[in-house]
């Protein structure tokens, strides 16, 4: 919240810059990301002998905020990757997450 006391106001405004909800279920919007990656792994394969992945939700716009539930986090994932991981920057949690081959 931000309080601006301008001189040339005659009354109280509010207001929020930005406001949004913070998604906890998103269990197939992850695996949408992941897909996205699988499809190029082959290209990433070529230039590394094991590739990990890291998804990253950034926290600074409304619509980056994610707080994993116990079911989003314990959710098997299809990854062509050795390691994949799930970062959310603004709370800074870092998972591992449990992949199959995909």
């Amino acid at each position: 919240m931000r309080v601006f006391r301008a001189e040339v106001l005659t009354r109280h405004h509010w207001w929020t810059p930005d406001a949004g909800w913070v998604q906890s279920e998103f269990i197939e919007e992850l695996q949408q990301a992941l897909d996205d990656k699988n499809r190029r792994f082959f290209d990433y394969k070529r230039r590394c002998d094991e590739c990990w992945l890291l998804v990253t939700a950034s926290g600074g716009r409304t619509s980056g905020l994610f707080e994993p539930s116990d079911a989003t986090k314990l959710h098997i994932y299809r990854s062509s990757f050795a390691k994949t991981f799930f970062m959310e920057v603004f709370d800074q949690l870092l998972i591992e997450l449990d992949t199959r081959a995909g």
